[in-house]
């Protein structure tokens, strides 16, 4: 899979789960946070040790891309883990 494929779905599924929570269609994952309207979604990329090659790539480009596209995010790097902030509207 290429890396515009990876951060298609990303995209892709990131808006349908805000559409989702602004429908009411889910509940906020995280509602001890004031206000109730939180969610957290978790994306693992990996640290890239079976990576073509042995260079780790979706850790570094989700970072870029969810920095790029605004999105509020938390991010362990060395494993390739981030937590995007997502809000109920």
């Amino acid at each position: 899979m290429t890396q515009d494929k990876v951060l298609t779905i990303l995209e892709d599924r990131l808006i349908s789960l805000q559409i989702a929570l602004d429908h009411g269609q889910i509940e906020p994952n995280f509602p001890q946070k004031e206000g109730g309207r939180d969610h957290v979604y978790q994306v693992i990329a990996g640290a890239g040790k079976h990576s073509k090659d042995g260079f780790a790539k979706l850790k570094l480009i989700i970072p870029v891309w969810l920095t790029d596209a605004k999105y509020d995010f938390v991010g362990n790097h060395d494993q390739g883990q981030f937590l995007v902030h997502l809000v109920k509207n």
